[in-house]
């Protein structure tokens, strides 16, 4: 019995030495010059083009580090955003793998960070992947030295793995230098990983906050970029075209956005000014001047605008317009006085501190909206000014988020928020406690891509839409100054109502429009003559109406009679510019007007036998001529010259084409009458409106 007792434990004894020699000798870097797949949460090619990595090298596996802390190193291997990115290695052959180590770059003075987290997952077939290990660190991104980062993952136990996947979250630049996986290339120890579940996505737009789909940014405030201006004071007038629709004839006809935001300008960074968001008095003047009953602008014209226009809308004696207030970040500062809550100084050093900060904002706004006493207004949330969550400040900036949210929840209110593109932690959303989230692509800015990071393309619109569905978010749509009269700032505002249309937001989704301060581009489009920025204005109602199309089947206008039977447009009067002209059809962003093979434009006057033509890209869906009454000659001008050639016409002298005639009988005849070149006449002569 002894002897087999023996014999037990020196089994026990080998296996267990067996396994630790397997463990402490055998484990070597099976990743050491194998192939490997780089993937981007949120793909960067439309948004930072220049900035696509290059690789040819295969750096993360070639077993050469780069030096400790040098940004300068050719060694690293740069990585620019992308939200969260996925590694997969490909060992070659079914091993047991043991732990993994990704080495980084933390230099936050230049805007290197290293991740907040690592995922890692194995699979044998390349399909079926099981995580093994993760490893969060949101101490390390906070790091002020330049430092060189280790994030090692080691396992319970081996398991068996040809595909060894890393997901690590890369904030802005990411510089990684090697990717180690370490086990043995005897597979027989490893046991087979449970396969993950797939991962459930929203894969749906934010479809509404309080029941509202479309909502405006309203720039407000007494200060920008440190000067004091009037631009972030909107008045009656200029908030008009943005609670109602404007049509051309310059009167109110419709509702239009069924919600604002207001927000602040830039005030300056400056702590030195009362007007700054590091003071107390920054925040307070920002928020006197949103309520605006001092100087009658902002909320309360708003107030009064909404009372003025709820019978002819009718919308109620008891509506109340929806509205949300921005509530501006506090910067984390050891060192600037923020001002006296509660009778005690507040210094926002810490994350007690910046939640009494917020907390007494949020109870501020309430106050001074309730003491106004708006009798048209609702007061339906608030705004989180910052556009990402800046992990790289604190290990505490997503509770002081939560906090905030949390204590706008307990009054009652909403709570909303937009991020950009890639933005850290927008994808976080939902945890973070906001009740409904838009992302920004950025597309609407001309030129403001750097060189390093070039001109952002078409295609980042609707990457941005595809992150938004799949995260849960609705859609920022954005404009610029460029807007106004300029054509590509034009193209690019319709490619984000194009690409949002052909994506469904248009069904059923929340989108917000930003359009920069003093009083704003949509006021510029509602009352421009130019058809390009006028019809701006117009999409955005068929957009928040759901009645916009992208490209339309055919040529349609809201003035003109067309005959689509003989192909022709008409009840054009004499002196009409292309300009005006193409204001009075719809999606004219994609129509082309001609005189025989060359295109005209803005202020050339439009005359009978033009072709005016629908193109979807270099294809034309749609060809109409141009009949102009009175204008035979085809100048687009009613003259004595007209009158001679329907008079000769008419006398059997003179042989007219098809489109001169339609141009020239008026009576609908086939040929000309004496009363059609005698109306041509007292036209020229002033004495008779052929378009009356």
């Amino acid at each position: 019995m002894k002897k087999i007792i023996c014999l037990v434990i020196l089994l026990i004894f080998i296996l267990q030495l067996s396994t630790a020699l397997v463990s402490a000798y055998s484990d070597i870097n099976l990743a050491y010059k194998k192939n490997y797949s780089i993937e981007y949460d949120s793909p960067i090619e439309n948004g930072f083009p220049n900035l696509v990595h290059k690789d040819e090298d295969k750096k993360l596996t070639d077993g050469i580090k780069a030096k400790e802390n040098n940004i300068e190193d050719d060694r690293w291997l740069v990585l620019y955003r992308g939200t969260a990115l996925t590694v997969t290695i490909d060992l070659g052959i079914v091993c047991a793998v043991k732990s993994v180590s990704l080495e980084q770059l933390q230099a936050k003075s230049e805007g290197v960070f290293c991740a907040r987290y690592v995922h890692v997952a194995v699979s044998v077939d390349g399909k079926k992947f099981g995580t093994v290990g993760s490893r969060c660190d949101e101490k390390s991104i906070t790091l002020n030295d330049n430092t060189k980062i280790k994030h090692a993952v080691s396992f319970d136990k081996y398991y068996k793995a040809r595909y060894v996947r890393l997901i690590f979250s890369n904030d802005v630049w990411g510089f990684v230098d090697e990717i180690e996986v370490f086990g043995t290339t005897d597979s027989s120890v490893g046991i087979n990983a449970t396969v993950d579940k797939p991962t459930e996505y929203p894969n749906a737009f934010c479809s509404d906050i309080d029941g509202l789909e479309n909502i405006l940014l309203m720039y407000s405030g007494r200060y920008n970029r440190g000067q004091f201006s009037n631009i972030g004071m909107n008045s009656y007038n200029s908030l008009l075209p943005y609670f109602a629709y404007i049509n051309t004839n310059g009167q109110p006809v419709d509702t239009l956005f069924d919600g604002m935001l207001f927000l602040p300008l830039n005030p300056g960074s400056s702590s030195a000014n009362i007007f700054s968001f590091s003071k107390k008095t920054g925040w307070q003047i920002y928020l006197d001047s949103i309520i605006g009953t001092a100087d009658n602008v902002n909320i309360t014209a708003l107030n009064k605008l909404v009372g003025d226009y709820k019978e002819q809308f009718t919308l109620g004696s008891d509506y109340k317009y929806p509205i949300y207030i921005s509530v501006p970040y506090i910067e984390l500062s050891d060192n600037v006085v923020f001002g006296d809550i509660d009778g005690k100084t507040i210094t926002p050093s810490n994350l007690e501190n910046r939640v009494k900060i917020v907390k007494w904002f949020v109870d501020s706004i309430i106050s001074s909206f309730n003491a106004a006493g708006f009798k048209n207004i609702q007061l339906n949330g608030m705004y989180w000014h910052h556009e990402l969550v800046p992990y790289h400040i604190s290990e505490h900036e997503d509770n002081l988020i939560k906090a905030y949210n949390d204590y706008v929840h307990t009054k009652g209110l909403s709570s909303i928020w937009i991020p950009y593109y890639c933005a850290p932690g927008f994808e976080t959303w939902r945890e973070l406690g906001f009740d409904a989230a838009t992302l920004q692509s950025g597309y609407a800015f001309i030129g403001q891509g750097s060189e390093v990071v070039g001109e952002k393309l078409p295609g980042v619109v609707n990457d941005s839409l595809t992150q938004a569905k799949k995260y849960g978010l609705g859609m920022e749509v954005e404009t610029d100054g460029n807007l106004n009269g300029n054509e590509e700032g034009f193209n690019r505002y319709n490619t984000y109502l194009h690409t949002a249309y052909i994506n469904g937001i248009t069904k059923k989704g929340l989108t917000m429009y930003y359009q920069g301060g003093g009083p704003g581009v949509f006021y510029q489009c509602a009352y421009s003559y130019n058809p390009r920025t006028r019809e701006a204005y117009d999409l955005t109602y068929r957009f928040i109406k759901k009645t916009y199309f992208s490209i339309p089947d055919k040529i349609a206008s809201r003035k003109y009679i067309i005959d689509d039977v003989s192909g022709y447009i008409g009840n054009v009067a004499d002196n009409t510019s292309v300009m005006r002209f193409l204001s009075d059809i719809y999606g004219n962003a994609h129509i082309k007007i001609f005189n025989g093979l060359a295109e005209v434009k803005d202020d050339v006057i439009i005359g009978t036998g033009m072709s005016v033509k629908l193109y979807d890209g270099s294809t034309v869906k749609h060809s109409l001529k141009v009949i102009v009454y009175g204008d035979i000659d085809g100048d687009g001008m009613v003259s004595a010259k007209d009158y001679l050639l329907t008079k000769r016409t008419f006398l059997n002298t003179y042989t007219l084409s098809e489109v001169q005639l339609r141009a020239c009988c008026m009576e609908g005849t086939a040929l000309p009458t004496a009363k059609d070149y005698l109306k041509i006449k007292r036209h020229f002569l002033g004495t008779y409106n052929l378009y009356d």
